[in-house]
């Protein structure tokens, strides 16, 4: 059996085609031995013969979708290589003037039989029907891609082992099936043919040149839906998910990564990632308030990515933050005069403003938003006690003792600054009992007295909704210590009022709104990345938009 003789059969087939019905035309092919073919049918002769020239991915699965067309060749082939123990057919309302569930029917009844009598399949499949009609062959839907997308939906259900062929539909319905195939991460197949194999006279491919395999799935060969998946968690400020989708939680890319994904199909997108990996990591220490962390790796960042400029506090702070050492708990801190007004102070409160907002609206985690804003309100708090002391040495002294970790209760702090002008304030080691009133203390506090040269404004009762009273400043801190002491529900109201009101101290303590200030305290915008990590010639607009 030659290529010449595969040929010549296949075009009488074509010929008799013109003058028989198709059906009778279709079981010779299927049924009738022919003895130019070594006493084997011409759709036997055309497998082996792809099969010899290894063009058939043989490769049986449970439920096969079949889009039924005018060309039924094909899908013949498809089922004698694949050998489905199910069939869900998608067809058309109308074949010309034939009903889809009368062709679809025929096929079902006849071509398909045949195939069986022929001993080229083993079992006729079960052919899917509609619940609602389950005496037809198949689903007959409308000639649009989103019916067939609807339908494949609902038609394959719990089915398991699924492949769909794209082959014999029209373009709408191939777009429909495609679609789906790609999203749900379904096997997509498809029966195709080189050049070289087609006939311009009959318009048709020769059988026997057919390649039948699955197409590359775009969803997966190029990571979209990881990107996808990547895109929101970053604009979400979901870093270590970023991470884990771009290279995986050992950070090695390996399989199931995008980093391998675009490797092994885009090569030149593997530098990209690799300098998105290191952009999302800074980002990843410096959200959770590691801005040491966040500074070493800012200066790989710098060679890599010059362009990328990392938020001021990971600038500012970096290398001099305070840090933890787990032996014996010992707390490092190498800024001194933090509280002194200072541009670290200015850089970390609007840093954590940020934070904050961001508890709220992306996390909407409303409790560590509120406990998050109590404990800035009591940095900036005091920041308010340091700038009152005029002397130098004293105020280095109280400097040095808030620096060691130290610091007197919020409640009293309050009191303190809400005396009128002139009052006397005492700070010092020890409760002098006999003047509690004017005295802060805590723990080995320098023994200093200061002067209230001015009370502090009530600021909180302007810029909130439920500290509005003229000790709200009170009713603020008894439920910040209730949530850290209990749990319970805190509503987002709740978290945004303890923002505005951290918001309203430091803007009081600052003398201008937070709004002026001009420091830079989120992540670029993901299209801003997306440049950056020059990732913008391998992804579609939409993912990197």
């Amino acid at each position: 059996m030659t290529e010449q003789d595969l040929m010549r059969e296949t075009i009488a087939c074509w010929d008799r085609l013109k003058n028989e019905n198709t059906y009778i035309s279709l079981k010779d092919y299927v049924s009738e031995k022919l003895t130019s073919l070594d006493n084997r049918t011409l759709l036997a002769a055309e497998l082996e013969y792809a099969e010899k020239a290894g063009r058939l991915n043989k490769k049986p699965c449970t439920t096969l979708v079949l889009l039924l067309g005018f060309s039924l060749e094909p899908l013949l082939q498809l089922i004698c290589v694949y050998n489905p123990q199910k069939i869900l057919l998608i067809m058309n309302r109308f074949y010309g003037e034939e009903e889809g569930h009368v062709y679809g029917g025929r096929f079902k009844e006849e071509a398909v039989v045949w195939l069986k009598e022929a001993k080229l399949i083993g079992a006729v499949p079960e052919f899917l029907s509609p619940p609602d009609k389950p005496n037809d062959p198949g689903y007959i839907v409308n000639d649009d891609p989103a019916a067939i997308f609807e339908a494949l939906t609902k038609a394959i259900g719990k089915e398991e082992d699924v492949i769909i062929d794209v082959t014999g539909g029209k373009k709408s319905m191939v777009t429909g099936a495609f679609l789906y195939a790609a999203y749900a991460g379904v096997p997509i197949s498809y029966v195709d043919f080189d050049d070289k194999a087609y006939s311009t006279a009959h318009r048709r491919p020769y059988g026997y040149a057919c390649k039948i395999g699955e197409l590359s799935n775009p969803y997966q060969s190029f990571a979209l839906r990881e990107w996808e998946k990547v895109k929101e968690s970053y604009k979400a400020y979901k870093f270590r998910d970023v991470l884990e989708l771009l290279v995986g939680p050992d950070r090695k890319g390996g399989n199931g990564t995008i980093y391998r994904a675009l490797e092994e199909y885009l090569p030149g997108a593997a530098d990209g990632i690799k300098k998105m990996e290191e952009v999302v990591a800074l980002y990843e220490k410096w959200d959770g308030g590691d801005f040491n962390g966040a500074a070493e790796i800012a200066r790989r960042v710098r060679d890599r990515v010059p362009e990328f400029n990392p938020p001021d506090a990971v600038s500012c702070l970096g290398g001099k933050w305070c840090s933890v050492e787990p032996a014996g708990f010992k707390f490092t801190d190498l800024i001194n005069d933090f509280y002194d007004d200072s541009e670290h102070l200015r850089v970390y409160v609007f840093d954590e403003l940020k934070r904050i907002g961001r508890l709220i609206c992306c996390n909407q985690d409303y409790r560590s938003a509120f406990i998050r804003a109590g404990s800035l309100s009591e940095v900036v708090m005091l920041a308010r006690q340091v700038k009152l002391v005029e002397k130098k040495e004293d105020k280095e002294a109280l400097l040095k003792a808030f620096h060691d970790g130290m610091t007197p209760g919020a409640s009293s702090v309050y009191k303190k600054l809400l005396k009128d002008s002139g009052a006397i304030i005492k700070i010092g080691p020890k409760r002098n009992l006999s003047s509690r009133e004017d005295y802060l203390y805590f723990a080995d506090a320098p023994e200093i007295e200061v002067e209230l040269t001015k009370k502090m404004d009530a600021w909180w009762k302007n810029s909130t909704s439920f500290f509005k009273a003229d000790d709200g400043w009170d009713s603020f801190l008894k439920l910040r210590n209730q949530m850290v002491h209990k749990y319970f529900t805190v509503s987002r109201e709740w978290a945004e009022d303890a923002f505005c009101f951290v918001t309203a101290n430091f803007e009081d303590f600052l003398g201008q709104k937070t709004a002026s200030l001009t420091y830079s305290a989120e992540a670029v915008s993901w299209k801003e990345l997306c440049v950056l990590c020059c990732l913008t010639r391998f992804l579609p607009l939409k993912l990197r938009m």
